[in-house]
């Protein structure tokens, strides 16, 4: 189980756009040395909609690589359909998740029995803890406190709900 303070880790850019690596570094070595007990990767507040797959990949495994099992890494992994969350999923675990916090998917937007069956999805091929995401204010995809309950007693891996 996860318990402490994550942090949601900003992706710092350099001005025509690139990924700044080195402050990464800097960033990420403050939060670790401030005592925090995780870090979250690819959030909202870190623009992580913003990346391309090779950024987010790049920046997973060197963030992977300077934490160095130190503490465990939350990644998002959400998407707007199935295949991809499973894809983005299965690979933030291979390069160091320890748990993923997921969105719903937000283009198309699924009923209850459709939110269910992306999370199941993801736990089944997956493997891996989940967060349920839960930002209706921004995906305009509500989750009930009810579906949310069934969804933790009925899809193995979803451990927690992040509202």
């Amino acid at each position: 189980m996860l318990k402490g303070v994550f942090p949601i880790v900003v992706t710092s850019f350099h001005d025509d756009g690139s990924i700044d690596f080195a402050s990464l570094d800097r960033l990420v070595d403050h939060l670790l040395s401030q005592g925090a007990h995780g870090l979250g990767l690819f959030g909202n507040a870190s623009e992580g909609y913003t990346l391309l797959g090779s950024e987010r990949a790049a920046m997973l495994e060197r963030i992977a690589k300077r934490v160095n099992g130190r503490v465990p890494l939350v990644v998002s992994s959400g998407h707007t359909g199935t295949e991809g969350a499973v894809e983005l999923s299965k690979q933030a675990r291979d390069l160091g998740a320890a748990a993923l916090m997921v969105l719903p998917p937000y283009f198309l937007k699924p009923d209850a029995d459709g939110i269910m069956q992306y999370f199941d999805a993801i736990s089944r091929e997956v493997k891996t803890p989940i967060m349920v995401q839960d930002a209706p204010l921004m995906t305009q995809v509500p989750m009930p406190v009810a579906l949310l309950a069934r969804m933790a007693c009925e899809i193995e891996f979803i451990t927690s709900v992040k509202v």
